[in-house]
């Protein structure tokens, strides 16, 4: 079977894979028609290239050829491309001595979404060019959630190789590649 553009390659935790397959979702096969509409907002926004970065297209941070105090280029695109899942998506939040705590099925909800808006993300990337292959990096725990996202480059990583190191916290990482094959692998 041929290819042709990019290929999407996912990699779960344990406990990413445990909730979705206890949630009644064996598959991690998301669905972009089913994106919370705060998420689709942040799609609309779209992406940018500056130079060697992939931002998205409202990115205010100054750029101008940076690391500076950032030791590489991947390091200054992750909180740059950062954002909460929770801000996006309803969920219900409870407060248990001023720290935010998110219910079980609000987190798997937020996994489910956090993975949905890959296949969105994957159409800008397409729309890019020269975006060559991205990572996205879902992150849901008791507190928050977070998607942000990557160039992929030689020697810059910037999440554990092991996901299943990540204890307290489930764990997507989602990679957009060329289906000619970059030989990018999700942990490496």
């Amino acid at each position: 079977m041929v290819h042709d553009g990019p290929v999407l390659t996912i990699a779960l935790n344990d406990t990413a894979a445990a909730a979705l397959a206890t949630s009644g979702c064996g598959s991690v096969t998301a669905s972009y028609e089913g994106l919370a509409s705060g998420l689709r907002v942040r799609l609309d926004i779209g992406l940018a290239l500056l130079g060697q970065i992939l931002v998205w297209a409202d990115c205010t941070s100054s750029f101008d050829g940076a690391p500076s105090s950032f030791p590489d280029l991947t390091a200054w695109e992750c909180p740059n491309s950062s954002f909460h899942l929770e801000g996006h998506v309803p969920v219900r939040i409870t407060y248990v001595d001023d720290a935010p705590v998110i219910a079980d099925a609000d987190q798997v909800l937020l996994l489910r979404q956090g993975l949905a808006i890959t296949y969105g993300f994957d159409a800008l990337v397409r729309r890019l060019l020269d975006a060559g292959a991205v990572r996205c990096i879902v992150s849901v725990g008791d507190s928050n959630a977070t998607f942000r996202f990557h160039s992929i480059r030689p020697g810059e990583q910037h999440h554990h190789r092991e996901l299943d190191a990540y204890h307290q916290e489930m764990v997507a990482v989602v990679d957009i590649v060329d289906a000619v094959g970059s030989g990018v692998s999700p942990t490496s």
